[in-house]
């Protein structure tokens, strides 16, 4: 059900990036996959998928409800750094009320997203203001900071309220079941289709707001997974992983939308230019393409582990 609400989701914005460019059937196949990719795994004897960044956890309904609200809250948060504007105070109100809402209803269901995006939007914020770039201040502290903040301390002293607590390590948990010279390929292995855009994209994905913003915000997720770890009974529950989990589904989603936005300016510049809409797709679209597919197929695969090896 979950599957089916999100991908429907995702369509919705995918579609809207795609302005009539890209074939809806196109967009409806690309959402679907969105819910289903998970990294390309050599290892596959551990149903855990131990060490890698894995967007798609079938076992744990508090992600899957989280899952509902990464992309657009992500979205939402865009807001904050692209210098949008608003028609009147009536839609700066209503933007200002669905964030928070989202915010919070994300943050009930699991806060795993919100503690990567709160310090992730900091350090891009900072990076604007030192640039003298313009910054949705009220849209950052009233629709973010101030709702996902009071979520967060409650959260926090109800879960820790029998004394324990987070400790700092690197590769702590992941040491226990992995030799260290494994962490590097399961995450690049992991990253395989969202690097590879970036990568053979680099020019025009340097100057892309929203893939950088997905991608600062994804680092900051995945130091929660490789240096923290919870000093108590919990140790060996791995909650952190969940941040870097929630962050790299960000990072698939704004990928693809970066492809879109891209293959939507090039039918535009063609027909622009009198040559139609169609034309031969590039090497490095067949690249990541290929990579995407392959995420894909793995994600398939880890579905029906699942289905048969249950957590």
């Amino acid at each position: 059900m979950v599957t089916i609400l999100g991908s429907s989701l995702l369509f919705a914005l995918l579609k809207r990036s795609a302005n009539g460019y890209v074939r809806e059937s196109a967009i409806l196949i690309l959402s679907l996959c969105l819910f289903i990719i998970s990294p390309i795994s050599i290892w596959m004897d551990d149903p855990h998928m131990t060490g890698y960044v894995n967007p798609t956890i079938w076992h744990s309904p508090t992600y899957n409800a989280l899952r509902l609200f990464i992309v657009p809250v992500s979205l939402l948060s865009l807001r904050i750094v692209d210098g949008s504007r608003y028609r009147d105070v009536n839609q700066r109100i209503f933007f200002l009320l669905l964030t928070a809402s989202l915010i919070s209803l994300a943050t009930l269901a699991k806060p795993s997203n919100l503690i990567a995006l709160i310090p992730g939007l900091c350090l891009l914020v900072a990076y604007r203001v030192v640039k003298s770039q313009p910054v949705d201040w009220a849209l950052l502290f009233l629709g973010i900071i101030l709702p996902g903040a009071v979520l967060l301390a409650l959260q926090y002293l109800i879960t820790y309220e029998d004394g324990g607590g987070i400790q700092f390590g690197l590769f702590t948990l992941l040491r226990l079941w992995l030799p260290i010279w494994q962490i590097p390929i399961r995450l690049i292995l992991s990253l395989a289709f969202p690097l590879s855009v970036y990568v053979l994209y680099f020019s025009e994905a340097r100057k892309h707001t929203y893939l950088n913003m997905s991608w600062l915000i994804f680092f900051v997720g995945l130091g929660y997974m490789y240096f923290l770890t919870e000093n108590s009974w919990r140790f060996y529950h791995s909650n952190f992983n969940w941040t870097a989990y929630s962050v790299i589904f960000a990072l698939m989603y704004a990928s693809v939308q970066f492809l879109v936005e891209r293959r939507v300016a090039e039918r535009r510049r063609k027909l622009q230019d009198g040559h139609g809409t169609r034309g031969r797709l590039s090497m490095r679209f067949a690249v990541v393409a290929s990579l995407f597919g392959l995420h894909v197929i793995f994600g398939i695969i880890y579905f029906f582990r699942f289905q048969l090896f249950p957590v």
